[in-house]
């Protein structure tokens, strides 16, 4: 779904869209194994706390759409967000919250190539 080359505002709001489905349903997965065996659910987190951070992602790029910037624009910001989290990774006493930084970091940098040649028309 999410190919390069000029989209309007519309289809990147459905890959978008798509995106943030495939997302729901990956929680709804975690919520599910959760509540049938949270130990198991944690063991097994990572996956699901990187899925989270994706959905972050693309949840700023929507607003980013909705806004009404460029795609340069929504590139420079996502490069800062991407290269202040390689600069000062988050070094807390909770391995979650670093994990989870680590994870918004690296889906910064995922979002940034997925969209590295997309215009908006």
């Amino acid at each position: 779904n999410l190919v390069a080359g000029t989209k309007t505002k519309t289809q990147i709001l459905e890959e978008i869209k798509w995106k943030l489905d495939s997302c729901k349903e990956t929680n709804d997965k975690f919520i599910a194994m959760f509540k049938e065996d949270p130990v198991h659910a944690f063991k097994w987190s990572h996956d699901y706390i990187k899925n989270v951070a994706i959905e972050r992602v693309y949840k700023i790029f929507e607003d980013h759409i909705v806004k009404g910037r460029t795609m340069v624009q929504i590139r420079h910001s996502f490069v800062d967000e991407y290269t202040r989290g390689a600069k000062w990774p988050e070094n807390s006493t909770s391995p979650t919250s670093n994990l989870m930084s680590q994870c918004l970091t690296s889906a910064y940098v995922d979002i940034c190539e997925t969209i590295s040649e997309w215009e908006i028309e």
